[in-house]
């Protein structure tokens, strides 16, 4: 090839020469497919369709002009002199544009196309020649030219078939539009133009056919993938009676963490057990819990008990609270939150303590009045359910009686309060109120803190009964270390003046000057005890109570100390100031919380600035 010139070599014949300047990349077919790269060049980035030019043979070129101006059959006269299966190919459909049936098996035989020879005896039995001319243009991607004979035939209904048969779904609508097909017919073209658009991504136009078509099932699937859920949560009404569309409608909705339109979805399918798996995987227990009880599932609690104990065992108590909270297991969550404030309690944080005794008292609280709920219950099933919250909250300590671990740490903390605000009075009073909760509070704690504000209001009596106990507590090897609010600490400096409040124990360390000497005792020492320290203290001041009876019984007009619980006489139970701990016995003169139902002093509860209820 010259640079300019083309020539194609029959054997060792050359044809006549093509002018060009492309270069060929393919033969095939009796035509060469070359690339003109000047043009390329020019703009390597768009490239033009014209850089990519066709060449013909010579035989090709003579074949199709024979044919077109003379006949097949001369055409398959030339053939023969000059075979190729593409010329063979062209005398065939040659022919069969003229419904010359015997120059076109000839020439398909030839071509050995056995899918053509097939084509052609079926083409032989069709009883009308338009109905021919119509399949041969269609064979040979003629499908307007075919459509339009099927179209002057006055039948429509073999066009529509043509293109449904070559699934050209958009042509089908229109077809059906004018007038031809029904309406089954038109749903199958939406839904295959959905598919068409499905298939492209092109969620949204999908949708809109397969709502057409009302095929909710494909539908579900684009609202899920446009994450649609408003939409798809609509279509629940819609597929009421597709069961399985309902599941599969669940699941999306489970997969993306919506409760709700799950429980929907499985609840109109009738599967009420995956509409509660789905609320137990999604930690909506107060949910699976409401249509375990509505619908009679027995094995709700055992989905509670193993999750909550799995929580338990990861050491995840705060998650296994809100699990017992969400599922309105309020009883379980209040012995999870008093084990807590045990933990914290031992870890020397009686605020923090103090604080969870209290949400674990609320949580009681809201199991018992959860069970009172007098709504559609007879009074037989009020006195049953009071009965079982008693039994479910007197199996636990911590539960039996709700506040009694706040009142513990709040007098714990308030005294100590009282004390570093001077207040020795009221300090005696709040600290004496430990001794009804030694079961709670490390008993050392509590005895020293008596010990202490008893010095300091010079009630030595009370003072030296503290002693004694401490000392008892001392000889049963007692160590401090055992208890919940203890800290290895060896000496701790009383200071009245600090904010952190006194001394958890009585760890005293003694600064020997002339101003100020104050009883020291290490309990870590195993040479000084609370011993040594009561015969520093007794010696110099003689162990006499000098606490006065000004409480005075409604009932039986007996006095009793500020501080006692109930009369020494008759006992008639005394209400305790949650601030200065002394016995309220009036019926007036006092402020109550209407949560717990403490109450306080009238006078006392202003210096705090809390509000009414």
């Amino acid at each position: 090839m010259e640079k300019t010139r083309m020539y194609i070599f029959r054997g060792t014949d050359p044809e006549e020469p093509v002018q060009s300047a492309a270069v060929p990349c393919q033969f095939r077919n009796l035509k060469v497919k070359a690339i003109v790269f000047d043009d390329i060049m020019s703009d390597p980035d768009r490239p033009a369709k014209e850089t990519v030019v066709d060449f013909e043979t010579k035989s090709l070129r003579d074949t199709r002009e024979l044919i077109q101006t003379v006949s097949a059959k001369e055409g398959f006269i030339y053939v023969e002199d000059h075979p190729h299966p593409k010329l063979w190919s062209l005398v065939a459909e040659a022919a069969l544009t003229n419904l010359d049936y015997v120059v076109a098996e000839k020439a398909v035989v030839r071509c050995r196309d056995y899918a053509a020879i097939q084509f052609v005896k079926r083409i032989q039995t069709l009883d009308d020649p338009q109905k021919q001319r119509a399949e041969i243009n269609a064979y040979y991607h003629r499908f307007d030219e075919a459509e339009k004979i099927y179209k002057e035939m006055d039948r429509k209904d073999l066009a529509l078939e043509l293109r449904a048969r070559l699934g050209d779904w958009f042509r089908v609508v229109q077809l059906v539009q004018e007038g031809g097909g029904d309406q089954s017919l038109l749903h199958l073209a939406w839904e295959n133009i959905g598919d068409y658009y499905a298939d492209r991504q092109k969620w949204s136009m999908a949708a809109q056919y397969y709502t057409q078509c009302k095929n909710y099932d494909k539908l579900s699937q684009m609202y899920y993938a446009q994450e649609d859920f408003k939409a798809l949560e609509k279509l629940i009404d819609k597929s009421e009676h597709d069961k399985e569309l309902l599941i599969k409608m669940g699941k999306m909705f489970l997969s993306v963490g919506l409760a709700e339109s799950s429980v929907n979805a499985y609840l109109r399918a009738d599967e009420i057990r995956k509409a509660v798996d789905c609320c137990v995987e999604l930690n909506q227990w107060d949910k699976a819990v409401a249509l375990a009880e509505k619908y009679q599932l027995s094995d709700i609690g055992q989905y509670l008990a193993k999750y909550a104990s799995h929580l338990v065992e990861k050491d995840r108590i705060p998650q296994a609270i809100e699990l017992f909270r969400k599922s309105g297991q309020h009883g379980d969550a209040a012995k999870l939150i008093a084990q807590l404030a045990q933990q914290v309690a031992s870890q020397n944080e009686p605020l923090k303590a103090k604080k969870y005794h209290v949400l674990a008292a609320l949580e009681v609280e809201t199991f018992r009045k959860k069970q009172s709920t007098l709504d559609n219950k007879t009074a037989s099933q009020v006195v049953d359910d009071l009965l079982k919250a008693d039994n479910a909250t007197g199996t636990d300590k911590s539960l039996d009686s709700a506040w009694r671990g706040a009142e513990a740490f709040h007098f714990y903390l308030i005294a100590q309060q009282h004390l570093a605000n001077a207040s020795y009075e009221n300090a005696l009073c709040t600290s004496m109120r430990l001794t009804e909760y030694t079961d709670l509070l490390n008993p050392v704690d509590a005895y020293s803190l008596i010990a202490l504000t008893a010095y300091y209001n010079k009630n030595f009596g009370l003072c030296s009964k503290a002693f004694s106990q401490l000392e008892s507590l001392e000889e049963a090897k007692i160590a401090p270390s055992e208890y919940t609010s203890s800290k290895a600490v060896a000496t701790v400096e009383i200071d009245l003046t600090r904010d952190t409040g006194i001394a958890a124990s009585l760890e005293f360390f003694a600064k020997s000057d002339s101003k100020n000497s104050k009883p020291t005792v290490v309990l870590n020492d195993e040479l000084k005890k609370f011993g040594d320290l009561a015969v520093v203290i007794f010696t110099a001041h003689q162990p006499i109570d000098s606490s006065v009876d000004r409480t005075k019984c409604p009932k039986c007009s007996q006095f009793n100390r500020e501080w006692n619980s109930s009369c020494a006489k008759c006992q008639h139970p005394f209400q305790k100031c949650m601030v200065t701990g002394k016995a309220i016995v009036e019926a007036t003169g006092f402020w109550q919380c209407h949560t717990c139902h403490h109450r306080c002093i009238e006078s006392e509860i202003h210096k705090y600035k809390i509000g009414r209820a």
